[in-house]
């Protein structure tokens, strides 16, 4: 983690070390004791690593989602990617926007995620990631 300027109290932490490992394994929840039978130390830790860095990208939990973005390691590994992926994050609202089937679930979730980003006081989308959508009011489905 040095590598992208993680501050050191984030790479002294061994249980970050261990979300990460959970966090990059493709392996689900149910199966994930058994792939790392032969890390004991993790396996004690998964009970408060699967729901934030497993559970939270299979289920579509507001519960999950504010445990995952509380997170200080998530929080800036989040920050690193809005910045360097912002055109992607883009293109992403746009077609999750645009989905006429999936419209207004979507406005819902964007709506959820402005919520949770200003309950953390943690900027979950920038503004202007959210600007091609249109004009804000259009964008969280106000008509």
């Amino acid at each position: 983690m040095t590598y992208i300027g993680a501050p050191q109290h984030i790479l002294d932490n061994q249980l970050y070390l261990h979300a990460l490992i959970v966090l990059a394994l493709p392996v689900a929840a149910s199966n994930m004791h058994n792939a790392l039978r032969y890390l004991p130390e993790l396996q004690a830790n998964l009970p408060r690593l699967l729901p934030s860095f497993c559970i939270v990208f299979r289920e579509n939990s507001k519960r999950l989602r504010a445990s995952f973005f509380a997170n200080e390691l998530v929080q800036f590994m989040w920050t690193q990617f809005i910045s360097v992926k912002s055109d992607f994050i883009t293109y992403y609202l746009n077609e999750l926007i645009n989905c006429g089937q999936k419209r207004s679930e979507a406005c819902v979730l964007l709506k959820d995620i402005l919520v949770l980003s200003n309950r953390l006081n943690f900027e979950i989308l920038r503004p202007e990631l959210l600007t091609p959508l249109g004009s804000k009011k259009e964008a969280f489905g106000s008509h």
